[in-house]
Protein backbone atom coordinates (compact mmCIF):
# COMPACT_ATOMS: atom_id res chain seq x y z
CA UNK A 1 0.00 0.00 0.00
CA UNK A 2 3.05 2.36 0.78
CA UNK A 3 4.14 1.65 -2.81
CA UNK A 4 1.08 2.34 -5.43
CA UNK A 5 -1.17 3.54 -2.52
CA UNK A 6 -5.32 2.68 -1.71
CA UNK A 7 -7.08 1.25 0.92
CA UNK A 8 -6.80 -3.00 1.20
CA UNK A 9 -10.61 -4.51 2.32
CA UNK A 10 -11.38 -3.60 6.03
CA UNK A 11 -8.55 -1.64 6.71
CA UNK A 12 -9.34 1.52 8.34
CA UNK A 13 -6.44 4.01 6.54
CA UNK A 14 -6.16 4.83 2.96
CA UNK A 15 -2.04 5.48 1.93
CA UNK A 16 -1.55 8.10 -0.65
CA UNK A 17 1.25 5.87 -2.25
CA UNK A 18 4.72 6.94 -3.27
CA UNK A 19 5.33 9.88 -6.04
CA UNK A 20 6.03 7.35 -8.64
CA UNK A 21 3.12 5.30 -7.71
CA UNK A 22 4.85 2.30 -8.77
CA UNK A 23 6.35 -1.20 -7.59
CA UNK A 24 9.53 -1.80 -6.20
CA UNK A 25 12.02 -2.65 -8.59
CA UNK A 26 12.94 -5.75 -7.24
CA UNK A 27 12.10 -7.86 -4.59
CA UNK A 28 14.84 -10.36 -2.60
CA UNK A 29 15.37 -12.38 0.68
CA UNK A 30 17.20 -11.02 3.24
CA UNK A 31 18.66 -11.56 6.31
CA UNK A 32 19.67 -8.75 8.61
CA UNK A 33 21.96 -8.84 11.19
CA UNK A 34 20.22 -8.09 14.84
CA UNK A 35 17.47 -9.53 16.55
CA UNK A 36 13.41 -9.52 16.21
CA UNK A 37 11.67 -7.37 19.74
CA UNK A 38 8.76 -8.64 18.45
CA UNK A 39 6.84 -9.00 15.32
CA UNK A 40 2.45 -9.35 14.65
CA UNK A 41 0.49 -10.11 11.58
CA UNK A 42 -1.14 -7.20 10.44
CA UNK A 43 -4.82 -7.42 9.59
CA UNK A 44 -4.18 -4.05 7.06
CA UNK A 45 -2.18 -5.67 4.48
CA UNK A 46 -1.85 -9.08 5.50
CA UNK A 47 2.05 -9.07 6.57
CA UNK A 48 4.14 -9.10 9.03
CA UNK A 49 4.82 -5.73 11.16
CA UNK A 50 8.35 -5.87 13.58
CA UNK A 51 10.57 -3.82 15.71
CA UNK A 52 13.92 -4.78 14.84
CA UNK A 53 16.74 -4.39 16.99
CA UNK A 54 20.57 -3.83 14.78
CA UNK A 55 22.14 -4.07 18.06
CA UNK A 56 21.36 -7.33 19.02
CA UNK A 57 22.60 -10.85 18.31
CA UNK A 58 21.44 -12.78 15.78
CA UNK A 59 19.82 -12.35 12.71
CA UNK A 60 16.50 -12.01 11.02
CA UNK A 61 14.65 -13.06 8.01
CA UNK A 62 13.47 -10.14 6.10
CA UNK A 63 12.06 -9.10 2.57
CA UNK A 64 14.09 -6.39 1.06
CA UNK A 65 12.91 -4.03 -1.83
CA UNK A 66 14.72 -2.34 -4.38
CA UNK A 67 13.37 0.95 -4.07
CA UNK A 68 15.04 4.67 -5.57
CA UNK A 69 15.78 6.66 -2.00
CA UNK A 70 13.07 9.51 -3.25
CA UNK A 71 10.62 6.59 -3.07
CA UNK A 72 12.01 5.10 -0.09
CA UNK A 73 11.52 8.67 1.93
CA UNK A 74 7.64 8.55 0.73
CA UNK A 75 7.70 5.13 2.52
CA UNK A 76 9.13 6.45 5.61
CA UNK A 77 6.93 9.37 5.85
CA UNK A 78 3.76 7.30 5.38
CA UNK A 79 4.67 5.33 8.49
CA UNK A 80 4.31 8.01 10.47
CA UNK A 81 1.37 9.14 9.20
CA UNK A 82 2.16 11.43 7.13
CA UNK A 83 1.99 12.78 3.73
CA UNK A 84 4.81 12.00 0.94
CA UNK A 85 6.72 14.41 -0.74
CA UNK A 86 9.72 15.13 1.86
CA UNK A 87 13.13 14.02 -0.10
CA UNK A 88 15.29 12.80 3.18
CA UNK A 89 19.34 12.77 2.61
CA UNK A 90 20.58 9.39 3.44
CA UNK A 91 24.45 10.61 3.81
CA UNK A 92 24.27 10.26 7.07
CA UNK A 93 22.50 6.37 7.53
CA UNK A 94 24.99 5.90 4.34
CA UNK A 95 27.83 6.72 5.68
CA UNK A 96 27.38 5.84 9.62
CA UNK A 97 25.35 3.48 9.57
CA UNK A 98 22.50 5.03 11.75
CA UNK A 99 20.40 8.52 11.07
CA UNK A 100 17.98 9.38 13.23
CA UNK A 101 14.69 11.48 11.56
CA UNK A 102 12.43 12.24 14.23
CA UNK A 103 11.52 11.03 17.50
CA UNK A 104 8.85 9.14 15.95
CA UNK A 105 8.72 5.33 16.29
CA UNK A 106 9.82 4.78 12.79
CA UNK A 107 12.62 7.69 12.31
CA UNK A 108 15.77 6.41 12.98
CA UNK A 109 17.06 4.77 9.86
CA UNK A 110 19.77 2.34 10.37
CA UNK A 111 22.17 0.30 7.55
CA UNK A 112 21.46 -3.60 8.00
CA UNK A 113 24.01 -4.21 5.00
CA UNK A 114 24.64 -4.90 1.21
CA UNK A 115 22.48 -6.89 -1.18
CA UNK A 116 23.99 -7.00 -4.79
CA UNK A 117 26.37 -3.98 -3.65
CA UNK A 118 23.50 -2.05 -2.79
CA UNK A 119 22.71 -0.62 0.47
CA UNK A 120 19.65 -2.13 2.72
CA UNK A 121 18.24 0.56 4.81
CA UNK A 122 15.65 -0.18 7.58
CA UNK A 123 13.85 1.87 9.92
CA UNK A 124 12.59 1.02 13.81
CA UNK A 125 12.29 2.62 16.92
CA UNK A 126 15.62 4.35 17.77
CA UNK A 127 15.30 2.08 21.24
CA UNK A 128 12.08 -0.23 20.84
CA UNK A 129 12.08 -1.38 24.62
CA UNK A 130 11.84 2.38 25.70
CA UNK A 131 9.03 4.58 26.54
CA UNK A 132 8.84 8.34 28.31
CA UNK A 133 7.91 8.44 31.46
CA UNK A 134 3.76 9.31 30.92
CA UNK A 135 3.71 7.53 27.51
CA UNK A 136 0.67 5.19 26.33
CA UNK A 137 1.90 1.89 24.85
CA UNK A 138 -0.51 1.09 22.56
CA UNK A 139 -0.35 -1.85 20.76
CA UNK A 140 -1.83 -4.73 18.06
CA UNK A 141 -1.49 -7.16 21.17
CA UNK A 142 0.93 -7.72 23.39
CA UNK A 143 3.47 -10.92 24.67
CA UNK A 144 5.96 -11.31 27.59
CA UNK A 145 8.59 -9.48 24.70
CA UNK A 146 6.45 -6.31 25.21
CA UNK A 147 6.93 -6.51 29.17
CA UNK A 148 9.47 -3.90 29.46
CA UNK A 149 7.41 -1.93 28.13
CA UNK A 150 4.88 -1.55 30.38
CA UNK A 151 7.15 -0.28 33.24
CA UNK A 152 7.36 3.40 32.06
CA UNK A 153 3.88 3.25 30.39
CA UNK A 154 1.08 5.08 32.30
CA UNK A 155 -1.89 2.94 30.81
CA UNK A 156 -2.13 0.24 27.47
CA UNK A 157 -4.22 0.22 25.01
CA UNK A 158 -4.17 -3.60 23.15
CA UNK A 159 -6.84 -3.85 19.84
CA UNK A 160 -6.90 -7.38 21.10
CA UNK A 161 -7.69 -8.67 24.14
CA UNK A 162 -9.51 -9.97 27.47
CA UNK A 163 -9.24 -10.10 31.34
CA UNK A 164 -6.77 -12.50 31.56
CA UNK A 165 -4.82 -11.73 28.11
CA UNK A 166 -0.70 -10.73 29.02
CA UNK A 167 -1.90 -7.15 28.76
CA UNK A 168 -4.41 -6.93 31.99
CA UNK A 169 -2.22 -9.05 34.23
CA UNK A 170 0.86 -7.21 33.83
CA UNK A 171 -1.17 -3.78 34.10
CA UNK A 172 -2.98 -5.10 37.09
CA UNK A 173 0.58 -6.01 38.48
CA UNK A 174 2.49 -3.18 38.32
CA UNK A 175 -1.24 -0.74 38.64
CA UNK A 176 -1.98 0.65 35.53
CA UNK A 177 -5.23 1.10 33.65
CA UNK A 178 -5.57 -0.90 30.41
CA UNK A 179 -8.19 -1.08 27.77
CA UNK A 180 -8.20 -4.36 25.77
CA UNK A 181 -10.04 -5.42 22.77
CA UNK A 182 -10.04 -1.40 21.21
CA UNK A 183 -10.78 -1.96 18.14
CA UNK A 184 -7.88 -0.83 15.56
CA UNK A 185 -6.27 1.63 18.31
CA UNK A 186 -2.86 1.53 17.19
CA UNK A 187 -4.04 2.31 13.44
CA UNK A 188 -6.44 4.77 14.69
CA UNK A 189 -4.35 6.83 17.35
CA UNK A 190 -1.25 8.52 15.68
CA UNK A 191 2.30 8.70 17.76
CA UNK A 192 1.65 11.71 19.36
CA UNK A 193 -1.79 11.95 20.51
CA UNK A 194 -3.02 12.77 23.46
CA UNK A 195 -5.42 10.34 24.58
CA UNK A 196 -7.15 9.67 28.65
CA UNK A 197 -7.61 5.95 29.25
CA UNK A 198 -10.02 5.01 32.22
CA UNK A 199 -9.09 0.80 33.02
CA UNK A 200 -12.54 0.81 35.02
CA UNK A 201 -14.93 1.66 32.12
CA UNK A 202 -12.94 0.22 29.60
CA UNK A 203 -13.24 3.18 27.36
CA UNK A 204 -10.42 5.51 25.00
CA UNK A 205 -10.67 8.97 24.61
CA UNK A 206 -8.88 10.67 22.23
CA UNK A 207 -8.53 14.40 23.32
CA UNK A 208 -5.98 15.44 20.83
CA UNK A 209 -4.86 14.10 17.30
CA UNK A 210 -1.90 13.99 16.73
CA UNK A 211 -0.62 15.57 13.86
CA UNK A 212 0.95 12.92 11.53
CA UNK A 213 -2.48 11.21 11.73
CA UNK A 214 -4.44 14.04 9.65
CA UNK A 215 -3.68 11.62 6.95
CA UNK A 216 -6.64 9.28 6.53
Amino acid sequence: MYLLGGRPPGASRTYPGTRAGVPALDVRPFAMPGRLVFAWHSPTWDGAIAFHDPTGQGEVLSTAYLLPPATFSDVVEQEMWRRPGVDHDLSEVLGRGRQVLGPGRYETLHLTGELDGRPVVTFSADDPSALEPGEILIAPITDPAWTPLFVAASAVVVDVGAPFSHAAIVSRELGIPCVVSATEASKRIGDGALIEVNGDTGTVTILEHAAESAVQ
